[in-house]
């Protein structure tokens, strides 16, 4: 039984598994960060935004990062 399982766990590695999940981390905390930019901006009046040299139709574009 024990060599079963030994074959087992080096046939089946869980680094795939790992990176998958980690990779799905990243791309939730990326959009929450996005969201929660896009958010407070989408928040602030005309005045503001042109204040700080951005216009509404450009806030999705600096919330995603794309500076």
């Amino acid at each position: 039984m024990t060599l079963f399982i030994t074959a087992i766990t080096e046939w089946i590695s869980i680094e795939p598994v790992i990176e998958w999940v980690r990779d799905m981390h990243n791309k939730y905390t990326h959009y929450r960060r996005a969201q929660n930019t896009y958010n407070e901006l989408n928040a602030l009046s005309d005045r503001e935004l042109n204040d700080i040299g951005i216009s509404r139709g450009d806030i999705r574009w600096v919330a995603e990062g794309n500076l």
